[in-house]
């Protein structure tokens, strides 16, 4: 699924003056579900998809009885059946939900602004990662980009990984890519580019035994500290690679291995 990376860059004063809105509420706001133009070329393809309306109302920002519920503290609950009908009936177009990018973005930086340190967010989502560029006043750099990044992983589907920096020009350098693409040329690389040099801030505690500060697993593509690769998932590779080339060539490892 391919769709457009969106950026949203707030100022702390701004999205205080400008967002009287319950915290909460905005949680259910970005994944609303909404369809590609009828032009789309496959049913599943939603490359540089926008919602089609985005009034306030849309998302309940405005909605009476969506500011009731949340004062009260209510749940949300949603029951979907599967269609078994087998009948080949088209998804309805309504019915198709997909993430909405620009809304969680929204989402993680108001909530990064919550932290009374951060003053400045811009954040990116891709498909695939969060990057934070922030401005804070405290003193404990990786307990603030702990934080940080928390605020996203709330937000974010959990096979996303989340990279975060404090240095002074990365919010310029994250906004280069407000209006890039998953679909444009040699944009991976750019990015992966872009995350190594973030990964030298501090990027927090580690989210789990299995997983480093990102989300990044072992064997996960994007396991890197400079590289795609560490060294000893390299080291296997690489291995694994020359084990390939001896059976291709019919060579033994050992002449042990001969047999009369």
């Amino acid at each position: 699924m391919k769709l457009k990376a969106e950026i949203l860059y707030l100022y702390g004063g701004e999205i205080m003056k400008k967002t009287p809105v319950l915290l909460g509420m905005s949680m259910f706001l970005g994944l609303a579900g909404c369809w590609q133009g009828d032009n789309a070329d496959h049913p599943m393809d939603h490359t540089d998809m926008h919602p089609i309306n985005s009034e306030p109302n849309e998302y309940g920002i405005n909605n009476n009885d969506a500011l009731e519920k949340e004062l009260h503290g209510d749940f949300g609950y949603v029951r979907s059946v599967r269609n078994t009908n087998n009948d080949n009936t088209p998804v309805p177009k309504m019915d198709v939900a997909y993430l909405n990018r620009d809304r969680m973005a929204d989402m993680i930086s108001k909530l990064s602004l919550m932290n009374p340190h951060v003053n400045d967010s811009a954040v990116l989502v891709t498909d695939e990662e969060v990057l934070i560029g922030y401005k804070h006043n405290s003193d404990n750099r990786n307990e603030t980009a702990d934080q940080v990044k928390k605020s996203a992983l709330s937000v974010v589907p959990r096979y996303y990984h989340v990279y975060v920096s404090d240095e002074n020009d990365i919010i310029p350098q994250i906004e280069r890519y407000s209006k890039a693409s998953t679909v444009q040329d040699g944009i991976d690389e750019q990015i992966n580019a872009l995350i190594k040099t973030m990964k030298k801030s501090p990027q927090g505690r580690k989210i789990s035994n299995g997983e480093n500060e990102n989300g990044e697993m072992k064997g996960d593509e994007k396991w890197y500290n400079g590289e795609t690769m560490n060294d000893e998932m390299k080291g296997s590779k690489d291995k694994m690679d020359q084990e390939i080339n001896e059976s291709r060539k019919g060579t033994p490892k050992d002449e042990n291995d001969i047999r009369d």
